[in-house]
Formats: structure tokens, C-alpha cells, sequence
């Protein structure tokens, strides 16, 4: 709630973060989420832009958008203040802002695509959507606010520190080169 009082809002708004270094770009999937504006409006959500969105500016009134967000602690408080973030990528291994955004407590909904199957347990740390249209991604925001998620957000923060801490990764890593280079 510290979070969203930073940025002007109430407790009480609903927030979703998109976040992206370069909006525009086609796989990042922002057409998707510029289509359900007016719904999103409808539903008393406010959208949050992060990113380079160079083209001419959206002016709708459930929008903030903060450009391009350089320093830690403030993209830290945009994870923080959002109810989830919006990941409609086309064509994404294994997103950083995905474990960014789980690693803030802040459940992802997007499409399965890449690794996102991969971390996203829909109704735990997020919800995903095997269909890559603003449909899809409108379905997993409503499932998100009706149905709510399984874990809590330091829930969801514990268990991708566990998963994805960097020391983890090392050992997985080391443990996949031992097998190939003594398991012959």
C-alpha cells in the first residue's frame, strides 16, 4: 500500500504494471494491452507503463506511464504497487521482468509462451493463456481478480528467491556440466 501512496493512488485502486525496456516492440505483446484499455477502464484498473513507448502518447485517463525507469528502487516500487503484472509477450525465453516481478511478491499474467509455462502456476503466482490474443490476456485478468491467487505475495516472493537465486542457478548449471563432461 506504501507503494501505491508513492505514486498518487489509494489502496483501494487496481493496478497492473507492463513493463518493457522498448514497448513498441512487436513481440512484447503492448498492442494487446492497448486493446483492452476501454475494459480495463470499465473495471476501475489503472494500467502502469514502463518503458520506451516513443510513439505519439496514449491519452486515456486509466494510464500512467513513466517512461523509461533506470533505478532499482523505484522499478522495485513499480513491482510493488502493482496487483500483478501483464507479460503478453510473443517470443520470450525466460523474461528478467517475469522473475523481477516475482521476485517483488507481484504475480505475472501472460500467455504460454517461452518459459512462462515454465513459472507461471496459474492460481498460485499468476495465470497464463494458451490463447496469444487481447481475449486471452483479457481471461487471465479477469480470472486473476475473481478468482485471486493461492499464495500470498512473501509467498510468491520466498518461493522465487528459492527457485531463482543466483547461487541456484550456479549449482544447476554446475550440476548439468559435471554430467556431461564426467557421465560418459
Amino acid at each position: 500500500h506504501l507503494a501505491k501512496s508513492k505514486l498518487g493512488l489509494t489502496a483501494h485502486n487496481r493496478l497492473l504494471l507492463f513493463i518493457a525496456s522498448d514497448v513498441k516492440l512487436y513481440r512484447k505483446g503492448f498492442r494487446f494491452v492497448k486493446d483492452l484499455l476501454p475494459h480495463l477502464s470499465s473495471q476501475n484498473i489503472t494500467l502502469l507503463v514502463v518503458g520506451d513507448l516513443t510513439e505519439e502518447p496514449i491519452q486515456v485517463e486509466n494510464l500512467i506511464y513513466l517512461g523509461k525507469v533506470n533505478d532499482l528502487p523505484q522499478l522495485s516500487l513499480c513491482y510493488s504497487c502493482a496487483d500483478a503484472m501483464i507479460l503478453p509477450t510473443l517470443a520470450d525465453n525466460l523474461p528478467n521482468t517475469m522473475l523481477e516481478s516475482l521476485c517483488c511478491g507481484t504475480p505475472v499474467l501472460g500467455f504460454e509462451v517461452g518459459g512462462l509455462p515454465d513459472v507461471i502456476q496459474n492460481g498460485q503466482n499468476g495465470f497464463s493463456s494458451s490463447k496469444l490474443s487481447s481475449d486471452g490476456l483479457k481471461e487471465v485478468i479477469s480470472r486473476f481478480y475473481e478468482e485471486g491467487l493461492s499464495l500470498s505475495s512473501s509467498e510468491i516472493r520466498a518461493s522465487a528467491a528459492e527457485k531463482y537465486h543466483l547461487d541456484v542457478q550456479a549449482k544447476e548449471y554446475k550440476k548439468v556440466f559435471n554430467s556431461l563432461l564426467f557421465d560418459r
